[in-house]
Formats: structure tokens, sequence, C-alpha cells
């Protein structure tokens, strides 16, 4: 590796589903709905998240192993085995995210 991480086929490959992610959660629409993304800072990352399906109290989310591959400390699992977090924090995410996109444009988060 020459250490021009810039130009990496990596972060090549990463930015291009930032980008995707970005454009769906744009198609979506504000609020907490099935495939939002989110993710939540976890040491000097991110653990990144994709919303699966909405619970009452909670919300059913996939671990999506990019950068570093954190995993955020306030996913648990339900019965069945699913990675939840509860329906309060999801739905605090989404509106700081949907915030931030609002004032300082889709690539700020």
């Amino acid at each position: 590796m020459n250490g021009d991480w810039m130009n990496n086929p990596i972060k090549k490959r990463e930015d291009a589903l930032f980008e995707q992610l970005d454009k769906l959660d744009k198609e979506i629409g504000k609020g907490l709905k099935v495939g939002k993304y989110i993710k939540f800072q976890v040491a000097d990352g991110y653990a990144h998240y994709l919303i699966t399906r909405l619970n009452r109290e909670t919300v059913e989310v996939i671990h999506l192993p990019l950068g570093d591959g954190y995993k955020f400390g306030g996913i648990g699992v339900d019965k069945k085995g699913n990675q939840v977090i509860f329906r309060t924090v999801a739905e605090a995410n989404v509106r700081m995210n949907d915030f931030w996109k609002e004032k300082f444009g889709d690539n700020s988060m």
C-alpha cells in the first residue's frame, strides 16, 4: 500500500456506497422509516446501520461493516436474534441526521 488512502480501491467503494445511501435517504424522505441509514460515533469512527423494520418499542437494524467496522454498544438482540435498538434512540439519531442534512447538505454527515 502506497499510503494514498484517497485513491485506495476500498475507500472508493465505500464512498460509492455512501453516495447510494445518501440517495436512498433522499428518496425515503425525512423521519424514521425502513431503509434509513443511521450511524453512531464510536472511538475514532462510526458504527453504520440500516433500518430494516419498525416495531412499537424497537427498531430492527443490520450492521454495515464500513470503515473500521465499529459496532454501537446500544444495539441489542431480540428473542428472534435480530439486531435492535430502542426506537427513541433511533428517532433521535434520524432527527439529528435530517437536521444536519437540511442545514449543511447531504454530504455533511
